[in-house]
C-alpha cells in the first residue's frame, strides 16, 4: 500500500523533497502546507495554508518537516507529533538530545513515530562518528565544507531587513576553530550595521565563530548563489586514518533524497520499533534498504 505524505514548508528543500516524492511510486503526495498565501507547486501538488493541517489527520500518514531548524522546527515537530507521525531534518546539533527527549514524550503519549535530525549531517555523519568511534574507541573530527549550508542561510533570511542571505562554510584544517563561514547578504542600506550584529551574536549558529558578513548587491548575490556543499568524518590515531567524506552538488536534493529514503521504509521501521522519537542511529542499515536480511547480506556482504 501506498503511504500518504505530506510536505511541511515550502522553501529549497521542501521543493527537493517534493521532486524527490513524486518520483517514487509507493509515496502518495497529498498536500504541501506552508504558512504563505498564493505558493503555488511547480509540479501541481496541492498547497493548503499550515492552519488548515489539522484538517489531515487520518488522510496523512506521515508528516516531512522541512521548515527551518532556528525557530519554526522548535515549534512544528512537537506540536506536530501531536497528531502525526513526522520526520524532520533538525540540524542544531547542540539542541538535538533536548529535542528527541521532548519530542519522544509527545510522539509516545499519542501514539505517534518521530524520526529528527535525519540529513547528512546530522544523519548519515552521525552514523559514521558512532562507527568510527566502536573501531578506534575516540571521537571524530568533523569538517563541513566548502559549500552553503541551509540552516545557516535560512536563519540569516529571517532576520528582519534581510532580502537574501547564503552563508558558505569553509574548512580551515591548519585551524582551532576548524571553519571559517563567510556570509553575503543582499538588504536595505540602512539596515547593515544591525544585520551584520546580529549574525555575528547569533546563537547556535555564528556566535563565537570565525564569520565575515559580506553585504552585496541582488546583481553580485546571484552571481554567487549556490547550494553545492560537502562533508568530512576523520578519525586518525597514530596507526590509522578514518575518513569518511561527502559532496554533492545541490544540498537540498541530496537531503531530500535521504529523508525519501526514510519515508520509503517507514512503516516497515514503525512496525519493528514502534512509537516515540528515533534519530538514524537507532535503526540498522537492513533496515534502510528495504530488503529483508538474507538479500541485504547477499547484496552487501
Amino acid at each position: 500500500m501506498k503511504i500518504n505524505v505530506g510536505i511541511v514548508g515550502y522553501g529549497n528543500l521542501g521543493k527537493a523533497v517534493e521532486q524527490t516524492l513524486l518520483n517514487e511510486k509507493n509515496i502518495n503526495l497529498v498536500c504541501i502546507f506552508s504558512q504563505r498565501k498564493n505558493v503555488v507547486s511547480a509540479f501541481g501538488t496541492p498547497v493548503v495554508l499550515r492552519n488548515k493541517i489539522k484538517n489531515y489527520k487520518g488522510k496523512i500518514d506521515l508528516l516531512v518537516l522541512c521548515s527551518g531548524s532556528q525557530n519554526q522546527m522548535l515549534v512544528d515537530a512537537p506540536e506536530l507529533a501531536k497528531n502525526f507521525d513526522i520526520i524532520n531534518t533538525f540540524d542544531t546539533h547542540s539542541l538535538i538530545a533536548e529535542q528527541f527527549v521532548k519530542i519522544d514524550k509527545i510522539a509516545r503519549r499519542n501514539n505517534h513515530m518521530a524520526i529528527i535530525s535525519c540529513g547528512w549531517d546530522p544523519g548519515i555523519m552521525s552514523i559514521m562518528r558512532a562507527y568510527f568511534f566502536a573501531i578506534q574507541k575516540q571521537y571524530s573530527t568533523t569538517l563541513w565544507g566548502p559549500g552553503t549550508s541551509l540552516g545557516h542561510s535560512d536563519a540569516v533570511r529571517k532576520i528582519d531587513g534581510v532580502k537574501d542571505a547564503i552563508s558558505i562554510t569553509l574548512p580551515l584544517k591548519t585551524s582551532a576553530n576548524l571553519h571559517k563561514r563567510v556570509v553575503f547578504v543582499v538588504c536595505e542600506k540602512q539596515n547593515k550595521k544591525q544585520i551584520k550584529n546580529q549574525v555575528l551574536n547569533m546563537p547556535n549558529y555564528f556566535a563565537g565563530q570565525n564569520v565575515k558578513v559580506y553585504f552585496v548587491s541582488q546583481r553580485r548575490f546571484d552571481k554567487i548563489k549556490h547550494f553545492s556543499h560537502a562533508g568530512q568524518v576523520v578519525c586518525d590515531t597514530p596507526a590509522d586514518h578514518l575518513k569518511f567524506e561527502c559532496k554533492m552538488q545541490s544540498n537540498p536534493m541530496f537531503t531530500a533524497k535521504i529523508v525519501v529514503g526514510f519515508v520509503g521504509v517507514f512503516t516497515p521501521l514503525k512496525n519493528k520499533y514502534g512509537n516515540g522519537a528515533f534519530v538514524p542511529l537507532d535503526f540498522s542499515p537492513t533496515d534502510l534498504t528495504g530488503m529483508t536480511r538474507i538479500d541485504a547480506i547477499k547484496k552487501f556482504c
